[in-house]
């Protein structure tokens, strides 16, 4: 089973993710909801979830940081930004990155359909290494 983190220091937006989706329906086991962006980058490189879902802009830390430091450290993570800025420089910045989804807040059901069908895929290729080993950004994103 795997691990998810959800990041947000809006703890409405944390509960709006955690409802938003059918765990069981991606193998999800175990859910860790964050308000603090204190040590994200350290926390996810030790705990080494599956999958995270992160905000861009927490008080004075940026997802999108902890996101480049976590792949600079070679964590295979699924990133998923979510945000309420539909801002071009931040999108461009999160796909150089890797992110499998920019989801925007308040979260559209469509969204979560599509990003669910990513989520279903990359899990059903899941063998027990890094999720990510086996499909690329590229193909998540091509869907």
């Amino acid at each position: 089973m795997l691990k998810a983190f959800i990041i947000d220091d809006n703890r409405y937006a944390v509960e709006a993710t955690y409802h938003a989706f059918c765990w069981e329906e991606l193998g999800v086991s175990h859910i860790e909801k964050i308000y603090t962006p204190k040590g994200l980058a350290q926390r996810i490189l030790e705990e080494k979830p599956h999958i995270v879902f992160i905000d861009i802009e927490m008080h004075d830390v940026s997802g999108l940081d902890v996101i480049s430091q976590c792949k600079a450290a070679g964590s295979a993570a699924l990133f998923i930004i979510i945000t309420g800025h539909d801002n071009f420089k931040y999108a461009h910045a999160a796909v150089n990155l890797g992110i499998i989804y920019y989801l925007l807040k308040p979260i559209d059901a469509d969204d979560v359909a599509r990003l669910t069908k990513k989520l279903k895929k990359a899990v059903a290729d899941f063998n027990g290494n890094d999720i990510s080993a086996h499909l690329s950004t590229k193909e998540i994103l091509d869907e």
